[in-house]
């Protein structure tokens, strides 16, 4: 099945692969990110299951790489054909202050060198769409999709249900901050049940897989249609004291 993705050097709705980042990170640091009130992009994410090795919340943090953020069945998301999936395949956040081997990064330059670092030396990526028990690659070369966002900020509350749960524990606040890696956006689907599967392995210890099952129903019946040569028609009544 040949899927319907928005080209990494095209905008989306008006903003680029990188500004779409930005809002993705801090929903992915939202308060309840599994649940959101979006309707025109549904954002998907990683599994998010780092803790420390012991009860002391400053020792170093892992995760099991056989494991898997899986939503399907009454977890499956339900979207309608104009919806866009915003898929993180393998990700890469750093603010300022944040520590990177030994040393502080201190201004956008050095955000830019990490999450770059962190990008040049993934392992391996994949992103497969699964129909009627058939899968196929999501784009040839997940590659070409790797984009930075722009330097943003990212708000993070004590009601953020993730914070502790990244690689490096993010304590509430705001952070200037930089997002990037490998991410797809897939313009919409036809009507029909899906499985998506994408991750990676990345630098160190950082492994990520996430299987969604995706329902699409018809369009939404609330779509304006632009109807400009008929009906709708802007109006030409001034009132008297219009000048």
């Amino acid at each position: 099945m040949t899927v319907d993705v928005v080209p990494v050097n095209e905008n989306f709705k008006g903003l680029s692969y990188g500004q779409w980042a930005s809002i993705w990170d801090n929903w992915l640091l939202s308060e309840d990110p599994d649940n959101t009130n979006r309707k025109d992009i549904v954002f998907l994410r990683g599994n998010l299951n780092y803790s420390p090795v012991s009860s002391n919340s400053e020792y170093p943090r892992f995760s099991d790489s056989s494991g898997a953020l899986v939503r399907i069945g009454y977890n499956a998301e339900v979207i309608f054909e104009d919806t866009a999936i915003f898929m993180p395949i393998l990700t890469a956040q750093y603010s300022l202050g944040d520590i990177y081997d030994g040393k502080r990064l201190n201004n956008e330059q050095e955000l830019r060198e990490a999450v770059n670092r962190d990008s040049d030396e993934s392992l391996c990526l994949w992103a497969t769409l699964t129909i009627n028990k058939r899968a196929s690659k999501i784009v040839n070369d997940l590659r070409e999709f790797r984009i930075e966002s722009p330097l943003f900020k990212l708000l993070i509350t004590d009601k953020s249900r993730l914070s502790g749960r990244t690689q490096d524990a993010a304590k509430p606040g705001m952070y200037d901050t930089v997002v990037g890696g490998f991410f797809v956006i897939i313009r919409s689907l036809p009507r029909g049940r899906y499985w998506l599967e994408f991750g990676g392995r990345g630098r160190s210890n950082y492994n990520t897989n996430s299987i969604y099952e995706i329902t699409a129903h018809g369009l939404r019946s609330n779509v304006i249609a632009d109807d400009s040569r008929s009906r709708c028609k802007p109006s030409l009544i001034f009132s008297k004291d219009s000048r």
